[in-house]
C-alpha cells in the first residue's frame, strides 16, 4: 500500500505523525518499490493494526485502537466500502 491509501485506510493520523511511528519503529518501515517509491506491505500494516508487530521500541508505542486506525470493514470481509 502506498503512503496515501495507509493513512486513509489503516492508520489515519497525520503524515508526520505516522513517519514519526515508522522511524521509531513502532511502525513498519516501507519496502522500496522503485528508485524514488516505497511502500507497505498490508500484511505487515495489518499485523501492526492487530497489536502483533514486532516493536523495536517500546516508548511511545502507538495503539491504533486509541486513533481510530480500527480494520476498515471491507478488509474484514464484512462489506465493501461504500463510495
Amino acid at each position: 500500500m502506498r503512503e496515501k491509501q495507509v493513512l486513509a485506510t489503516i492508520a489515519p493520523v497525520h503524515r508526520t505523525t505516522w513517519w514519526r511511528w515508522v522511524k521509531a519503529g513502532t511502525a513498519p518501515k516501507p519496502i522500496s518499490i522503485g528508485p524514488r517509491s516505497s511502500a507497505w506491505r498490508l500484511s505487515d500494516l495489518l499485523l501492526w493494526q492487530q497489536g502483533q508487530w514486532p516493536v523495536t521500541n517500546k516508548k511511545d508505542l502507538p495503539n491504533p485502537a486509541s486513533t481510530g486506525a480500527g480494520a476498515p470493514k471491507y478488509l474484514s470481509g464484512d462489506t465493501q466500502p461504500q463510495p
